[in-house]
């Protein structure tokens, strides 16, 4: 009897199988094409080349000073998604960095960094530091063999002033980046629902390699350093009892610092919401609207996902407001309609 070996991984295995290889042996083969015929009783021997790969060293600087414990990340192929701009460009970054979608490693104390077995052809290094609150993004041609690559950092700021509306400084508001997104800009359900609930978490802390949002000081002062030149981005603050809010689209030129990005918070309430039979995961979410039930512009939605059944939408700014859940079991819950005041709670039961 003959016994035909075709395919990849698969077919490797038990065509090893067959011939006697022992598990680890069969787990250290590598995903080819293979074929052969092994008659009964007989032996075979198939040898495997490990594929040719590309090796990348070099610094990286910032304003011509080594940058030490930054986080370097291979990212494959040449194209950098724009439109990926969200949470859920944020998640996609933070995978990469953790080697979900890439490669990456940590420079030294003098700026230096090593990455092996790598493609070849056209990709990316994505560079993420603590004391930048975005990451830089650069394109890296890669040929088979050994490859040195220098990434030299702008040190691109921005300064301003967050404050409430009597001008008084906010200390410890939170202040972070987000791009400019025009109204027109089409997103996907579930990337804006995660937007809402999770859009404020330091996604870049999570992953070790930088900050995505500074604090404000006493004076409600602020500086973020990193920032990526050349693009159009709003500043965003937050701030316990007070409603978030964007400053005007900016562009900053390179090797700049760019003064006077002041924002000003306004008083805001809050919604308490509790569903007796909510499942897990049910999310509530609140919607300016207008006295006709049109949404305001301009004010984002707020969500949050419910705990034991309870969730509570903060940073609401006055007005009115239409309150949905959204059950994970299917089951519908008509909307309420609830008018919000500066300072205050208002508690909701569905």
């Amino acid at each position: 009897m003959r016994n035909a070996i075709t395919g990849g991984l698969l077919a490797l295995a038990c065509a090893a199988a067959l011939v006697g290889c022992t598990q680890t042996e069969i787990k250290s083969l590598s995903n080819v094409p293979v074929s052969g015929v092994v008659e009964d009783g007989g032996k075979a021997s198939i040898e495997l080349k490990k594929a040719a790969t590309a090796k990348l060293h070099g610094m990286v600087r910032e304003n011509g000073v080594p940058l030490a414990g930054a986080r370097v990340s291979f990212l494959e192929g040449a194209e950098d998604n724009q439109g990926n701009v969200g949470l859920e460009g944020r998640i996609a970054d933070m995978m990469g960095g953790m080697g979900g979608q890439g490669r990456g490693g940590r420079t030294g104390k003098d700026g230096s960094y090593e990455l092996a077995d790598l493609p070849a052809g056209l990709h990316r290094l994505r560079v993420t530091t603590r004391e930048r609150v975005m990451p830089a993004t650069v394109s890296v041609t890669l040929r088979l063999g050994e490859n040195v690559f220098d990434v030299d950092l702008d040190a691109t700021s921005l300064r301003g002033t967050v404050k409430d509306q009597t001008g008084s400084p906010v200390a410890g508001a939170s202040v972070s980046i987000v791009p400019a997104k025009p109204k027109d800009t089409a997103s996907s359900e579930q990337g804006r629902m995660l937007e809402e609930v999770m859009g404020g978490m330091d996604f870049a802390g999570m992953q070790g390699g930088g900050r995505s949002q500074v604090k404000t000081d006493a004076e409600g002062n602020y500086e973020l350093r990193g920032v990526q030149a050349g693009q159009s981005l709003q500043v965003r603050a937050t701030a316990k009892g007070y409603s978030p809010a964007n400053s005007a689209i900016i562009e900053v030129p390179q090797s700049g610092t760019q003064m006077g990005v002041d924002i000003t918070l306004g008083a805001a309430g809050r919604v308490k919401v509790e569903v007796a039979d909510a499942p897990q995961f049910a999310q509530v979410r609140a919607v300016n609207v207008t006295e006709d039930g049109a949404a305001v512009d301009g004010v984002a939605p707020v969500s949050q996902l419910m705990r034991r059944g309870k969730a509570t939408l903060d940073g609401l700014s006055p007005g009115r407001w239409k309150v949905t859940v959204n059950m994970t079991n299917g089951t519908p819950r008509d909307p309420r309609f609830v008018d919000v005041t500066a300072g205050d709670t208002v508690t909701l039961n569905f």
